[in-house]
């Protein structure tokens, strides 16, 4: 078998957009989710949020959130086209 038959799929990554947020979020309620959210919202439109975990009497989260320069929505939109199409033509391979 050489190199280029020994790939898999799980070889492949996503891309990722500018902004991303990664979060494990838990409450009692969906009130009090959604008004975590929106304290989270808030947060990255301040430019107050990176990696940390909060927690209260009724919701507790994880995050982290990262910010890039790019891709923009042009080249995401071309970067996932292009991985999507990967996705498709792998099971094309010998």
């Amino acid at each position: 078998m050489n190199a280029e038959n020994s790939n898999t799929n799980s070889n492949l990554i996503p891309p990722v957009r500018a902004c991303r947020l990664v979060l494990d979020m838990q409450a009692d309620t969906p009130e009090e989710m959604a008004q975590s959210l929106e304290s989270i919202g808030q947060q990255i439109m301040r430019g107050e949020l990176s990696t940390g975990v909060s927690g209260g009497v009724s919701s507790g989260y994880q995050y982290s959130y990262t910010q890039n320069d790019g891709p923009t929505h042009d080249e995401y939109i071309a970067l996932n086209k292009a991985y999507v199409d990967q996705l498709k033509n792998f099971g094309d391979k010998p």
